[in-house]
């Protein structure tokens, strides 16, 4: 009886109310029916890997990927526009746990965060639901890459292996160490990303320095630009301004916000701050004054 109620749960699937699409299914009705079952004191693990096989299977790989797991920094598990938690804690937990990177301090794991954790949100924010951009199709069509190559159920490599390729072959571009282990590591990703030709993307930098730290953001220009979005942003922190840069997220963009990011009044003095949920210690949660500088287009 229980399993057939929650084939029925998940089968509710899109929410169209709640401006859900086809796209969204399975992944929002599994991630309503984690929620539901921590609100009942349930165990989460069995429940993921029963209705979500692929993603737990990814988990599972990812595990042992020490090398990308090492390249992402860390992030919070708030939405500070939608003022509310991303993933529920206890989902988040039992990704943590299959991932092999446990929160600490009530920080994530930003590349689990971002990637499985934003899959399994429910939280609707005022730019729509977390795991649109891995969903929806908007980086494959941007960049001309296979369908599915960026979502959560890939022919090839995991949603994490593939999002750390693509992130960082654009972010850590110029840390010898991190390109040294994404090219290790290509073999456990796509390989279109992994043959991807980098060089040929149109990337604008603005980097923002405060209190010791650096943040940079990456805004690319996708090759095969669509409406509403025509970019793609990545977003990267270090500790100190020599320190290696961490990758924190990226998402498409629409031209306007781009346009917005690589204004060229806004370099010089600027008010920094930590943003998209990454937690960067020496900044913490406030804004500072510091530089901000855009680099060279290319």
């Amino acid at each position: 009886m229980f399993a057939l109620l929650l084939a029925a749960s998940v089968a509710v699937c899109p929410d169209v109310p709640s401006g859900e699409t086809p796209l969204d299914c399975p992944y929002a009705g599994a991630a309503r029916e984690l929620a539901r079952a921590q609100e009942e004191g349930r165990a989460l693990a069995p429940l993921l890997e029963e209705l979500l096989p692929g993603v737990a299977r990814q988990l599972r790989a990812d595990r042992a990927r020490e090398g990308l797991k090492a390249l992402w920094g860390e992030s919070i598990n708030f939405d500070e526009l939608a003022k509310s938690t991303i993933v529920p804690e206890g989902v988040l937990a039992v990704l943590e746990g299959a991932f092999g990177a446990p929160s600490s301090g009530g920080r994530a794991h930003a590349g689990l965060e971002h990637t499985y954790g934003y899959v399994l949100s429910t939280l609707k924010t005022p730019y729509g639901f977390k795991r649109a951009r891995w969903v929806s199709g908007e980086l494959e069509r941007g960049l001309g890459l296979p369908e599915g190559t960026l979502g959560p159920a890939p022919k090839e490599g995991t949603l994490f292996a593939n999002a750390t390729m693509l992130a960082g072959r654009i972010a850590l571009r110029d840390d010898e160490p991190s390109l040294a282990a994404l090219k290790e590591a290509g073999g456990a990703t796509a390989k279109a990303l992994a043959d991807y030709d980098y060089g040929t993307l149109e990337v604008t930098r603005l980097e923002e320095r405060a209190a010791g730290a650096a943040l940079r953001t990456d805004v690319v220009r996708f090759p095969h630009p669509a409406v509403p979005d025509t970019h793609l942003l990545v977003y990267s922190a270090s500790e100190s301004a020599a320190g290696r840069p961490r990758l924190i997220t990226m998402f498409p963009i629409a031209e306007a916000f781009a346009m917005r990011l690589t204004d060229q009044s806004g370099t010089g003095p600027c008010v920094v701050k930590a943003r998209y949920n990454a937690f960067v210690k020496r900044l913490g949660a406030g804004e500072t004054r510091g530089v901000c500088v855009l680099k060279a287009r290319r």
